[in-house]
C-alpha cells in the first residue's frame, strides 16, 4: 500500500503544457478583441467628425438660404436707400473719385471725360497759401457748403423714397 509521502503531488508536464496553452489562447482572444474594439472606435469617431461636419455645413447652408429669403432691406425702398446712399457717398469720396476721374479741373457730364471732384477741387485749393478772406478762400467754404446741401439732398430723397415704398412686414 502506498502512503501519502509516495504518491506525486503537482501538475504533470501535460496538464502544465495544456493549461499554457489555453491561457494563451485566451490572451490571443483578448487582445485580438481588444485591438478590434480600438479600431472600431477610430472608425466610428471618424465617421462621427465627418458627419459632424456635414451637418454644420447644411447649418450653416440652411441659414445662408434663410438671409437670402426676400427682406425689407432687399424691397424697392431698400435698394433706392442703398442706391441714394451710394451716390452721396461717391460725391463726398475725394481719393478714388479723383484717382477714377483723373484729377482734371473740367466739368462735365460724360463720364469718358478726366473731371475733377468737388472734394478734390477743395485739397486743390486748401494746398497752396490762401490769404485769410481771399476769393480762393471762400471759395473752399462755398464748395464745401454746396458739397454739404448736395449729400443732404440726397439723403433727404432718399428717406422720402424709403418712406414711400417701405414694406412693412
Amino acid at each position: 500500500m502506498k502512503t501519502a509521502a509516495t504518491i506525486p503531488g503537482g501538475f504533470t508536464l501535460i496538464e502544465l503544457l495544456t493549461a499554457l496553452l489555453i491561457l494563451s489562447a485566451l490572451a490571443l482572444m483578448s487582445y485580438r478583441g481588444l485591438g478590434a474594439v480600438l479600431d472600431a472606435r477610430e472608425h466610428v469617431t471618424k465617421e462621427t467628425d465627418k458627419w459632424r461636419r456635414v451637418a454644420a455645413f447644411f447649418a450653416r447652408f440652411e441659414r445662408d438660404i434663410q438671409l437670402a429669403a426676400p427682406r425689407p432691406v432687399r424691397t424697392v425702398s431698400g435698394i433706392a436707400a442703398a442706391y441714394i446712399l451710394g451716390i452721396s457717398r461717391a460725391v463726398g469720396e475725394t481719393m478714388i473719385v479723383a484717382v477714377a476721374a483723373g484729377m482734371q479741373p473740367n466739368l462735365t457730364w460724360n463720364p469718358a471725360e478726366p473731371a475733377a471732384t468737388i472734394t478734390a477741387y477743395i485739397v486743390q485749393v486748401a494746398l497752396g497759401d490762401l490769404p485769410h478772406g481771399s476769393i480762393g478762400y471762400q471759395t473752399i467754404f462755398a464748395a464745401g457748403l454746396s458739397l454739404m446741401l448736395l449729400t443732404l439732398l440726397f439723403n433727404v430723397v432718399g428717406h422720402f423714397m424709403k418712406r414711400r415704398y417701405r414694406q412693412v412686414y
